[in-house]
């Protein structure tokens, strides 16, 4: 009788300690793609030069090529405005 209790008393405490485990994997994962996402993109954000009046420092890097990523950019946004869920990266 006593054994039967504590089995009915651990079990809840059991399924419990499962669910946060079921979650805690895939929610530690995310955040360590997003850490290292974040320490490998930030540094291309101090590499252009220096520009007067930037509140926070950041600015585009300076390329030979800008011209071309920034109408690729601007066409991603346009797709996005108009609704595409997976945008083209060129308009036509």
């Amino acid at each position: 009788m006593i054994e039967a209790q504590k089995e009915s008393l651990t079990s809840p405490i059991l399924h419990h300690a499962n669910a946060q485990k079921r979650w805690l994997a895939p929610l530690l994962v995310a955040l360590l793609a997003v850490a290292l996402t974040f320490i490998a993109v930030v540094p291309f954000f101090f590499m252009g030069q220096a520009e007067d009046g930037t509140a926070s420092g950041l600015r585009m890097p300076t390329t030979h090529d800008m011209f071309l990523h920034f109408d690729q950019m601007r066409s991603f946004y346009r797709g996005l405005k108009a609704g595409a869920v997976y945008p083209r990266w060129e308009e036509e």
